[in-house]
């Protein structure tokens, strides 16, 4: 498997700045596709409907996965995941791999939504938007 010890700091750091650049660009395009669809009167509230929306996406996605990850966590009071990056050599090999197995699946929940999100975009009904806007 991969281990934290198999990604530098700059591999970690190039990783999560493609993810931020490839949701940041996703999230400008569907801003300003429904501002485009939007009637006049009711722009204002089309944009701050994506972001109602956006946020309690990102909460209920959130409680899920973690919901899922200390679910499936040892809890004994003694350790925690700060614990797996600070002393991962000393801690109990059945411990840790009872964290590793949490992870795993917080982190296969999140591979879930990203399916979820992908069927429902390739069998979205597409139309063209009018060029004349």
């Amino acid at each position: 498997g991969l281990d934290q010890a198999d990604l530098s700091r700059a591999a970690l750091l190039a990783t999560y700045s493609i993810a931020g650049l490839a949701i940041g660009s996703v999230m400008a395009v569907i801003h300003t596709t429904v501002q485009q669809e939007a009637p006049d009167t009711l722009r204002g509230r089309a944009s701050g409907a994506i972001t109602f929306f956006r946020s309690v996406g990102a909460v209920l996605g959130t409680t899920i996965v973690s919901l899922v990850l200390f679910t499936l966590a040892p809890v004994d009071g003694t350790t925690s995941p700060g614990d797996l990056l600070t002393r991962a050599a000393t801690l109990d090999p059945a411990l840790r791999g009872a964290w590793e197995s949490a992870f795993r699946a917080a982190f296969l929940t999140l591979a879930l939504f990203v399916c979820g999100t992908w069927i429902a975009v390739a069998t979205l009904k597409t139309r063209r938007i009018p060029a004349d806007l």
